[in-house]
């Protein structure tokens, strides 16, 4: 069906835009983002995202503050012009393209209400596409591109220990982030029809991404590996900050890929969290090894937005107009839960010459993963053994 959207010249194939050139359940067209004031211990996190032949779209919004984590889940049947990014009280402005992005929420009866920009601090930097599965279907297979930047605006927040709303203000010097924008196959959490999963070629998970912004420039790092530690997918850049009215996109030689990089990676004793991060690597233009450190603050789950939620589950149909909200007391979950295993982790981060900084992890290792000494689908790390 032809919608406004058709007026732009922005087709790939002969069909209306509203209709995907594929036919396959899990095409997915998804927004991300992630905020933190590291010096006051509050982080967020939100999504908006389509899945047109399955007729969905959803969102969904967490706060952390106080160690309470406040989320908003909303999801409903996918608008036929697909400028309207919005799902009951969520909603996601293109300000600018590229530039800045608004999200709003008005659900003051779950304890949200208010507005979050995003401005960029870096050009798009494009990530490989991570063509993942079992040996006979096809799991995740997506463009995605990272964006550093900072954040500003007001949210109102009720429940727990605020019986009257309280005001978190953000603002651009002290709060910074990231988003990620993805679109291609990546399948929900919903089972899907037919045969079982063939156990050939099922295997563990193990992922992890890592952005830091220091003064003129920022980082990304990627790894995805198998249970033994094999490397899949590595991925790393590094690029410079925006000046003034600098063009976001088609400048050759603005995203400097890394020749190289290692990573080590400690976790909290019980859990499968990070206690600190050490990444090193080599850029494309020199040759001697250079050093971050990331240091966590907070901690977010990321079963907030959904990721691993016991019925939250993204890209699942929950009715024509569901929404629902929930507040969790951080520290009174089951670190060894399903629902906890997936997080974003706010730092503070340190290079080797003494330059500071803030960054963010992502990180969900659900199966064994030798290195770490994981064992089982969600139990956590034990401490070393004493020397």
């Amino acid at each position: 069906m032809v919608t406004p959207f058709d007026e732009y010249p922005v087709h790939q194939t002969a069909w209306p835009v509203s209709r995907p050139a594929t036919g396959d359940l899990d095409h997915t067209d998804r927004s991300s983002f992630f905020g933190a004031d590291t010096d006051r211990g509050i982080s967020f996190a939100a999504t908006i995202a389509m899945y047109p032949n399955r007729q969905v779209i959803d969102a969904a919004v967490t706060l952390l503050v106080d160690g309470v984590q406040r989320s908003v889940f909303a999801s409903g049947r996918i608008p036929l012009d697909r400028r309207q990014t919005r799902i009951g009280p969520i909603r996601l402005e293109v300000v600018e393209p590229l530039r800045t992005m608004r999200i709003v929420v008005v659900a003051p009866e779950h304890g949200i209400e208010g507005e979050l920009v995003f401005h960029a601090r870096t050009p798009v930097m494009e990530r490989p596409r991570p063509l993942t599965g079992t040996l006979d279907r096809p799991l995740a297979d997506a463009t995605h591109f990272e964006q550093q930047g900072e954040w500003s605006g007001l949210l109102r927040v009720w429940g727990g220990s605020e019986p009257t709303p309280r005001r978190v203000e953000l603002a651009p010097w002290n709060t910074s982030g990231k988003r990620d924008r993805a679109w291609g196959t990546h399948r929900p959490d919903e089972p899907v029809g037919g045969s079982p999963v063939s156990p050939v070629g099922v295997g563990p998970m193990f992922f992890l991404t890592a952005s830091a912004g220091l003064g003129d420039h920022g980082l990304s790092f990627t790894v995805r590996e198998h249970s033994d530690g094999r490397r899949w997918l590595s991925a790393g850049a590094r690029v410079g900050a925006l000046r003034g009215e600098q063009a976001l996109f088609g400048v050759a030689g603005a995203v400097e890929q890394l020749r190289s990089f290692d990573y080590t990676l400690e976790l909290i004793p019980g859990t499968r969290r990070a206690r600190q991060l050490s990444v090193t690597f080599v850029p494309q233009r020199g040759r001697s090894t250079e050093t971050l450190v990331f240091e966590p603050v907070t901690s977010l789950p990321m079963s907030g937005l959904g990721s691993l939620h016991p019925t939250r589950y993204p890209g699942c149909w929950h009715g024509e107009a569901s929404v629902a909200g929930e507040q969790t007391v951080v520290a009174d979950v089951d670190p060894q839960s399903a629902s906890a295993i997936h997080h974003l982790v706010s730092c503070r981060v340190v290079d080797g010459r003494g330059l500071r900084g803030t960054g963010c992890i992502e990180q969900l290792v659900l199966g064994p993963h030798a290195p770490l000494g994981l064992i089982g689908l969600t139990s956590g790390s034990v401490a070393p053994e004493p020397t």
